[in-house]
C-alpha cells in the first residue's frame, strides 16, 4: 500500500494506471508524495503522484516538448542504468513547467534535490528488466543516434540515498523520427557533446 497523506492507494491499482497530463497544465497543488519506503538498508524510496481528483491519486506523466532533439539510447558502461537524453531547452515554456514540478516536489520532500532541471538536455533512465528495455517506444530505437522525438516521462519518485534526494524520472514511451543529414551536418561540436 502507498499512503499519500490521508489516501491509501494499493500499489499494484496505482502503478496499473497510465493517464498522460501536459506539463503545462499540471496543476502543482495536486503533486503528492508518499510516505517513505525502505529501499535498501539505508536508502528511502518516496512515490510521486498526482490526485486527480479528491480522494483519488495516479502516477504523474507529463510529455515532452513536440520534436525535441533525442541524443538517442546510451549507457556509459554495464554499472549505469540505459538512459534516452532529450534537449529539451528549445521550448522555454515546458522548461519553465519542469523546473516548477522539481520545486514543489522539493518542497514536499522539505530538501534540496540533487540534480539540475535547468540543464539543456534531461537523461531519463529506460524502464528496463534485466537487459530488456520495457519501454513502449513507435519505431526503431536509436543507439547514440540525434533524431527528433517526443516522449512521455514519469516523475516517478525521489530516492533518499544517505543526506542527498534524487528525483527519478523514467522514460515510459517515445515515438521518433531519423533527423535527415542536412541536420546531421548543422549539428555543432558543443551539440554532440552534449
Amino acid at each position: 500500500m502507498l499512503k499519500f497523506g490521508q489516501i491509501l492507494v494499493d500499489s499494484k491499482d496505482f502503478y496499473r494506471v497510465y493517464k498522460v497530463t501536459d506539463n503545462v497544465i499540471v496543476d502543482l497543488d495536486k503533486i503528492t508524495l508518499s510516505e517513505g519506503a525502505i529501499a535498501n538498508k539505508a536508502d528511502t524510496r518516496f512515490t510521486i503522484g498526482y490526485e486527480v481528483e479528491p480522494g483519488k491519486v495516479i502516477p504523474l506523466y507529463i510529455k515532452t516538448p513536440k520534436n525535441c532533439w533525442s541524443s538517442g539510447v546510451s549507457r556509459y558502461n554495464e554499472n549505469s542504468a540505459w538512459k534516452m537524453g532529450f534537449k529539451v531547452s528549445e521550448d522555454p515554456t515546458w522548461m519553465k513547467r519542469y523546473e516548477m514540478i522539481w520545486e514543489k516536489v522539493s518542497e514536499l520532500v522539505g530538501h534540496r534535490l540533487h540534480g539540475d532541471p535547468t540543464t539543456e538536455w534531461i537523461n531519463p533512465k529506460l524502464i528496463t528488466r534485466g537487459e530488456d528495455i520495457k519501454t513502449r517506444f513507435s519505431g526503431d530505437i536509436p543507439y547514440d543516434t540525434y533524431c527528433d522525438a517526443k516522449g512521455v516521462l514519469k516523475i516517478g519518485s525521489v530516492y533518499k540515498q544517505g543526506h542527498n534526494y534524487y528525483l527519478q524520472v523514467f522514460l515510459k514511451e517515445c515515438q521518433y523520427t531519423k533527423r535527415d543529414t542536412e541536420f546531421q551536418s548543422q549539428l555543432s561540436d558543443e551539440d554532440i557533446a552534449c
